[in-house]
């Protein structure tokens, strides 16, 4: 509903009680209650103990969240030290750029706690993050299918799974999954009414609307809005001359203080009960909450309002509110593939055990705990000691070696005591080659790229099966499949396999990117090309500086062009330099003081 907040949660009972700020119902508490009372019986009560001191804590800090602020934060700003935002805008081209940010897509597995736990991730960017949403843009990601290794799907109870770009979550049962089907949704404001408030305006009607300010001073406002309001709304501040003050936090929650401060309430005589003994176990515990359950009645919204604290960099004269009037909505399906690198052992641990899975998550064997770190699927380490995990005995045995690294096509490169070189070795711990290696480099999950001790070059595939190359020199890392080699002076691209997949024929190349790579001729010229070598853009342009979007950007001796596939000029500017910052569809470039985003469109409100 709200713009540019902060969305808050918080935990209210450690593994019991989710409460969030923005939904909450006595049924949906109850309903919780019930999912999670079931595995109370998982803990022993020294860890429900600590997990209550945790969840008092978080209630006391938000016991008395909408109280006057600290001194601190409200503060009084002189006109130097007012900060700004641009005027409220609504850029249905970011939309655009949402919906087709989801190319290949990837998640990392990972297992622990008998859990599968993902995070998502651009496969081959490590910084790429998703469009920030603009001005009445809201956006859901909603998981459809888990499709898993052994053929099985699952699509049922997994639309709450929580889909993140930046931390791991828990994704349900132990099995190796494929790829995850989801569903993005944005929606966002067409159109919108705006209504201005003067600062000693204490009630404002919109519709069935009712906003009410409670307190503004200086550069804070806290104000409440009727529940019956459903539609997008964004609140900005101005100053004395007009302008649309910087927001610098903001909040909102659906019930008041008084709430907040029940629960508290309940959890602190729940840690005076464990504090005097009166829990036995967990037994004790869970028919204490079951006769108390009627407690969390009393947590939920009653006083028919949102309540809205916003603090600005600047001190507030009046106020501009935008209602939306008109709505659209636009989903797509998208799938993201599973990247990680697992072997044929998967090491899970506990306390008191190595669980070892198959390639499918499957339990293999159990054996007590060694505190050991997997280095990649047979082999393990731990403090320098290195292991192999032998399957015909289901046990760990160390090996007197100085250094293993495994690959990711199972191979094993060990040197062994006493030598400065590394041997290739398959899974079983089996020698399968005399060849002294120097340098080695994972490919991808087949092939492993090789340097020798005398500077031989490679490839290495996940059987033990060699291929030297002969006079190719100079190999870079994959990018789109494709591997920057050099030969008799002149660069190409081969495969991960070794195979020549763009002759040797250029003065310098780039690494491919998003499909292509720009490449320069013996007369210097530059163009770009695809991964079968096909040019796309002719050899004919002083550089090449940016190509996305069927568009790209060219110098020429004295100016930056923007051109399309026909090799039409768009735009032309003359600057003493260009800057290009951001990502995939956030890609933007600037020359001079003039801005353009991916598509060539001219940004002026930056």
């Amino acid at each position: 509903m709200f713009t540019n907040t902060i969305m808050k949660k918080i935990l209210v009972l450690g593994l019991f009680i989710i409460i969030h700020f923005h939904s909450l119902s006595a049924q949906e508490t109850l309903a919780e209650m019930d999912a999670l009372l079931a595995r109370i019986d998982d803990a022993n009560l020294d860890e429900l103990e600590q997990e209550l001191d945790e969840r008092i804590e978080v209630a006391r800090i938000f016991s008395g969240f909408f109280e006057s602020p600290g001194e601190d934060q409200i503060k009084n700003y002189t006109l130097e030290e007012e900060k700004f935002e641009k005027p409220f805008k609504i850029d249905t081209l970011n939309v655009y750029k949402a919906l087709h940010q989801f190319n290949t897509i990837g998640i990392q597995q990972s297992f622990r706690e008998n859990k599968s736990f993902l995070k998502f991730k651009k496969i081959g960017d490590e910084y790429w993050h998703t469009v920030w949403m603009g001005e009445g843009m809201k956006e859901k990601l909603t998981p459809k299918t888990i499709f898993y290794k052994d053929g099985s799907r699952v699509t049922e109870g997994i639309h709450d799974n929580k889909i993140s770009f930046f931390f791991e979550k828990p994704w349900g049962k132990i099995a190796t999954i494929d790829s995850v089907q989801i569903d993005y949704n944005i929606r966002y404001t067409t159109a919108y009414d705006s209504l201005e408030a003067a600062k000693n305006t204490k009630r404002i009607k919109y519709k069935d609307a009712i906003i009410t300010v409670k307190k503004l001073e200086k550069n804070y406002l806290y104000l409440t809005i009727s529940d019956e309001y459903k539609d997008q709304l964004t609140i900005r501040a101005l100053n004395t001359k007009g302008k649309f003050l910087n927001q610098n936090h903001s909040s909102f929650s659906h019930t008041s203080d008084n709430e907040f401060s029940a629960l508290q309430g309940f959890l602190e005589d729940l840690k005076t009960k464990f504090k005097s003994n009166k829990f036995e176990d967990t037994k004790s515990f869970k028919k204490y909450l079951l006769k108390k359950i009627d407690k969390f009645k009393a947590i939920k919204d009653n006083d028919g309002v949102y309540h809205l604290q916003y603090f600005f960099e600047g001190n507030i004269e009046s106020l501009r509110l935008f209602f939306e009037t008109e709505e659209r909505s636009k989903t797509i399906t998208f799938f993201a593939k599973n990247d990680s690198t697992f072997g044929d052992i998967i090491l899970m641990q506990n306390k008191k055990e190595n669980i070892f899975l198959d390639a499918n998550a499957k339990e293999l064997f159990r054996i007590p705990f060694t505190p050991i770190k997997s280095l990649g699927s047979r082999y393990f380490t731990n403090d320098s000691v290195y292991y192999h995990l032998n399957l015909k005995t289901k046990n760990l045995d160390q090996l007197n070696v100085t250094y293993i690294w495994e690959a990711t096509n199972g191979l094993a490169f060990i040197q062994q005591a006493g030598n400065d070189h590394l041997l290739m070795y398959n899974a079983e711990y089996k020698l399968l080659s005399d060849i002294p290696f120097a340098k080695l480099y994972a490919l991808d999950d087949h092939y492993v790229y090789g340097i020798g001790t005398a500077k031989e070059n490679y490839i290495l595939s996940a059987t033990g099966a060699i291929k030297k190359l002969e006079g190719i020199t100079d190999i870079g890392t994959p990018f789109d499949d494709r591997i920057v080699a050099r030969k008799n002076g002149k660069y190409g691209f081969i495969t991960t396999s070794g195979e020549v997949a763009i002759p040797f024929e250029f003065r310098a190349v780039e690494n491919f990117k998003n499909g292509v790579a720009f490449v320069q001729n013996e007369a210097y010229k530059y163009g770009v090309i695809d991964r079968t070598g096909k040019t796309i853009v002719p050899l004919i342009y002083h550089k090449i500086i940016f190509h996305k979007n069927g568009l790209t950007w060219i110098s020429t001796e004295d100016t930056y062009q923007l051109i399309n596939k026909d090799g039409k000029v768009l735009i032309t500017e003359k600057a003493d330099s260009y800057t290009i910052d951001g990502t995939g569809e956030n890609t933007n470039l600037q020359f001079d003081e003039r801005r353009y985003d991916s598509y060539g469109n001219l940004i002026t409100d930056y």
